[in-house]
């Protein structure tokens, strides 16, 4: 195991959200291209709806969102 891995071996996930899709893809190619697994979504409330927050790896937020920002 190393720092990437939790205790299964398994990287943690990172979560994307930003309401720009251009952004979003940017930062999942550049995720990606480390080998990290990666999850986007489009707003704050998409991730509510969708996350397990059970194991959170790491969340990446645009802090100016329409209805809610990623703070």
């Amino acid at each position: 195991m190393n720092s990437r891995t939790d205790t299964n071996g398994v990287a943690p996930t990172v979560y994307v959200i930003d309401d720009d899709k251009a952004v979003r893809e940017s930062l999942q190619w550049l995720i990606e291209s480390d080998d990290l697994p990666v999850e986007t979504y489009a707003s704050a409330m998409a991730f509510l709806s969708r996350c397990e927050f059970g194991d959170l790896g790491c969340v990446l937020a645009d802090v100016r969102m329409p209805e809610m920002s990623g703070l």
